[in-house]
């Protein structure tokens, strides 16, 4: 009678535990969360930013969208990627906010990381690893066009090297905002 006792503590406690076996994320010093191997395709050779490109390291790109909240109540959320000249990137929030704030824009450990490249100084191309509660995390790839203080995001490549005429609907839009007080650390993926 013992041993079936033993061997059902045994399962409930690999039932338990085995869940989190399983994901390919683990939580960083300061409770971010960052893939366990880095498996990103852009990381081989980390891209350097350049003069000519048309990316600014001293500015967000937001992206700003309504989202529904507890009380019923419908907020404009923003989506914000940050840049590093190293070839990272950041895609965070402003978490059920209505504004961001400089302490959630220079929040390193918050938020999905990412790694890009130029090319022809205006196609963008990143991956990022994206993560659900409780689910395990993947890598997804983007595909950007650089305009001015846009960048135009498309979840598939361009076509023959173009890419569809961006809209609303075919694409994620960010606008550049300079930053005053952008904190100058580095990224830690």
């Amino acid at each position: 009678m013992e041993w079936k006792k033993l061997v059902m503590f045994t399962l409930i406690l690999l039932v338990t535990t085995s869940c989190s076996l399983f994901l390919n994320y683990e939580y960083n010093d300061t409770g971010g969360l960052r893939p366990k191997k880095l498996r990103f395709e852009l990381t081989k050779i980390p891209y350097q930013l350049t003069k000519r490109d048309n990316l600014d390291t001293n500015a967000i790109y937001i992206k700003k969208h309504p989202i529904k909240v507890e009380n019923g109540e419908v907020i404009e959320e923003q989506t914000f990627l940050r840049f590093f000249a190293n070839g990272r990137y950041l895609i965070s929030g402003s978490q059920f906010q209505k504004e961001l704030n400089l302490e959630d824009i220079n929040n390193l450990s918050r938020g999905f990381v990412g790694y890009y490249e130029i090319k022809q100084n205006k196609y963008l191309y990143g991956e990022f690893f994206w993560i659900r509660y409780n689910e395990g995390g993947r890598y997804v790839k983007e595909y950007g066009l650089l305009e001015e203080d846009k960048i135009f995001m498309f979840k598939s490549p361009p076509e023959n090297g173009v890419f569809p005429k961006p809209n609303k609907n075919n694409c994620n839009i960010y606008i550049r905002k300079k930053i005053q007080g952008l904190s100058e650390t580095s990224p830690d993926w």
